[in-house]
């Protein structure tokens, strides 16, 4: 195949040259992997020896198709390397294989452009980790204490790191705009899910902390993807939108009661603020998203004639009446609309929840005149 190929022939003989070629490639692996995993063709005894070689071949495809420059060959030999570290289960052979073909995956990225390369080698990247963390010799289970978890999750987090830095590496234009903050989020949501089914039986109490340090660390790769993508809004945003959600999740997870609504006022104020000198329509959103929480947080957890109930209540009153304050001072002049959405629904939770409070504090032969005082 290798030789017809360098013929003066025609096209189509050249296609039949270059089927050889592949056919020829893929016959060396499988009678490699046959070598040691078909009982009646076994003359390698070591599955270690086997993998190595296995992976080896699938090294040389590599070369030849980053010589040849062909994505179709070299998504062939990524596919079988997989393959590989996948059948070859002895000891960590799958997790240090497949950081070294990410790695791989991402030169041929940066140097190449093979954008469908990285999207497949991502895939395969956390399904080779899942075979290997949860299917073992009795069937498919979750993870035991003494079975390596946190080896494991260093390497599902260099898997991430090493795509992160490819989803900043990259110049390629079928990996650009909204195909890069679909590599990113994918990228992003499989290590989430991984690591939580990893650690899920051994240490349930943390997910506050992981949730919420994640989050953070996406948000600060929003700040880079703005500074060193400005370019690409949709990275940015889905960074920022990603970073927001987990660590709201976080704040929910860790408190409870009014003392998480005070914090999600918070929350909604800081982001509300950010989003209106930034102009971002991310940030403007999940503020109005957290100050719905809080209020249905208090509103829920207020308790009769409760001191604490009534400071909480207020407070988130006040937080959400200087949103509305804000949202109207920011959009003064720009609306001849009788109604405009961003005071009108801050002014609404902020009713809702001193209301709530007033009602849950105050006596009923009192209630009148609170009421017309407030009003």
């Amino acid at each position: 195949g290798a030789w017809w190929q360098r013929r003066n022939v025609k096209e189509s003989l050249k296609n039949y040259a270059q089927v050889l070629f592949a056919g020829g490639l893929a016959a060396v692996y499988f009678t490699t992997y046959a070598a040691h995993h078909i009982p009646p063709l076994r003359v390698i005894a070591s599955a270690l020896l086997d993998g190595i070689l296995l992976l080896a071949w699938a090294g040389v495809i590599a070369w030849i198709a980053d010589r040849r420059k062909s994505e179709v060959m070299a998504l062939f030999a990524v596919g079988l390397a997989f393959f590989t570290s996948v059948i070859t289960r002895v000891g960590e052979f799958t997790l240090y294989s497949n950081l070294i073909l990410t790695i791989a995956a991402v030169g041929f990225l940066v140097r190449n452009r093979w954008a469908t390369l990285s999207f497949a080698s991502l895939i395969t990247s956390y399904v080779g980790y899942t075979f290997w963390r949860f299917l073992h010799d009795d069937g498919w289970r979750w993870a035991a204490p003494n079975e390596n978890l946190w080896l494991g999750a260093g390497f599902l987090a260099c898997y991430w790191l090493v795509f992160t830095a490819a989803t900043f590496l990259s110049r390629s234009e079928k990996l650009s705009g909204p195909n890069r903050a679909a590599f990113l989020t994918l990228n992003n949501g499989a290590f989430f899910v991984l690591f939580l089914l990893t650690m899920v039986q051994v240490h349930s109490g943390g997910f506050w902390k992981f949730s919420l340090g994640y989050g953070t660390v996406l948000l600060a790769l929003a700040i880079a993807a703005k500074k060193f993508l400005p370019t690409e809004p949709f990275a940015k945003n889905a960074y920022l939108t990603q970073g927001l959600l987990l660590v709201t999740l976080g704040i929910i997870s860790k408190f409870t009661g009014l003392q998480l609504a005070l914090i999600l006022g918070v929350e909604s104020v800081v982001l509300f603020v950010l989003g209106s000198q930034r102009k971002s329509v991310v940030l403007k959103f999940f503020s109005f998203a957290t100050a719905v929480l809080a209020t249905g947080c208090c509103v829920a957890n207020l308790k009769e004639f409760d001191h604490s109930g009534l400071w909480t209540g207020a407070s988130l009153g006040a937080m959400l009446t200087f949103n509305a304050f804000w949202a109207h001072r920011q959009d003064a002049g720009k609306s001849s609309a009788p109604l405009r959405a961003e005071p009108t629904g801050f002014t609404l939770l902020a009713l809702a929840s001193c209301l709530a409070t007033t009602w849950r504090s105050t006596n009923a032969e009192h209630l009148p005149l609170v009421l017309a005082v407030e009003a």
